[in-house]
Protein backbone atom coordinates (compact mmCIF):
# COMPACT_ATOMS: atom_id res chain seq x y z
CA UNK A 1 0.00 0.00 0.00
CA UNK A 2 0.86 3.60 0.31
CA UNK A 3 3.52 2.88 3.12
CA UNK A 4 5.18 0.08 1.11
CA UNK A 5 5.56 2.99 -1.52
CA UNK A 6 6.92 5.86 1.14
CA UNK A 7 9.28 3.39 2.26
CA UNK A 8 10.86 1.83 -1.12
CA UNK A 9 11.08 6.14 -2.22
CA UNK A 10 12.76 7.06 1.00
CA UNK A 11 15.53 4.38 0.51
CA UNK A 12 16.10 4.58 -3.20
CA UNK A 13 19.07 7.20 -3.52
CA UNK A 14 17.82 8.19 -6.86
CA UNK A 15 14.37 9.62 -5.67
CA UNK A 16 16.19 12.81 -4.32
CA UNK A 17 17.22 13.98 -7.58
CA UNK A 18 14.41 13.10 -9.12
CA UNK A 19 12.72 15.41 -6.95
CA UNK A 20 15.07 17.99 -7.67
CA UNK A 21 15.22 17.50 -10.85
CA UNK A 22 11.49 17.90 -11.82
CA UNK A 23 10.97 20.84 -9.18
CA UNK A 24 13.96 23.23 -10.78
CA UNK A 25 13.13 22.05 -14.03
CA UNK A 26 9.00 23.58 -13.56
CA UNK A 27 10.21 26.16 -11.33
CA UNK A 28 12.92 27.65 -14.03
CA UNK A 29 10.69 26.85 -17.08
CA UNK A 30 13.47 24.97 -19.03
CA UNK A 31 15.25 21.73 -18.76
CA UNK A 32 18.40 20.79 -16.64
CA UNK A 33 19.44 17.99 -18.57
CA UNK A 34 22.86 19.54 -19.05
CA UNK A 35 23.58 21.23 -15.69
CA UNK A 36 24.42 18.82 -13.23
CA UNK A 37 26.33 21.37 -11.60
CA UNK A 38 23.19 23.47 -10.75
CA UNK A 39 21.57 20.47 -9.27
CA UNK A 40 24.58 19.30 -7.26
CA UNK A 41 24.46 22.24 -5.84
CA UNK A 42 21.00 22.46 -4.37
CA UNK A 43 21.28 19.17 -3.79
CA UNK A 44 24.21 20.06 -1.40
CA UNK A 45 22.18 22.60 0.04
CA UNK A 46 19.42 20.42 0.69
CA UNK A 47 21.04 17.81 2.51
CA UNK A 48 22.29 20.78 4.72
CA UNK A 49 19.02 22.20 5.60
CA UNK A 50 17.41 18.48 6.56
CA UNK A 51 15.84 17.77 3.11
CA UNK A 52 12.62 18.79 3.33
CA UNK A 53 10.11 19.76 0.48
CA UNK A 54 10.14 23.27 2.50
CA UNK A 55 13.83 23.64 2.13
CA UNK A 56 14.31 22.26 -1.74
CA UNK A 57 11.58 25.81 -2.66
CA UNK A 58 13.21 27.76 -0.81
CA UNK A 59 17.06 26.71 -2.53
CA UNK A 60 15.58 26.83 -5.53
CA UNK A 61 13.93 30.58 -5.43
CA UNK A 62 16.97 31.89 -3.63
CA UNK A 63 19.12 30.59 -6.20
CA UNK A 64 20.36 32.90 -8.69
CA UNK A 65 19.26 30.99 -11.90
CA UNK A 66 15.75 31.54 -10.42
CA UNK A 67 15.87 35.14 -9.14
CA UNK A 68 18.17 36.40 -12.07
CA UNK A 69 15.82 35.59 -15.53
CA UNK A 70 18.41 34.48 -18.62
CA UNK A 71 20.76 32.80 -15.95
CA UNK A 72 23.02 30.20 -16.91
CA UNK A 73 20.88 29.93 -19.98
CA UNK A 74 17.26 30.69 -18.78
CA UNK A 75 14.88 32.74 -21.05
CA UNK A 76 14.53 36.28 -21.35
CA UNK A 77 11.44 38.00 -20.59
Amino acid sequence: GLSDLSEILAKDPRFGMCVTKKMATYALGRSLAKERPLLDEIEKALEARGNTLRALVEIIVESPAFRVRGAAGGTSP
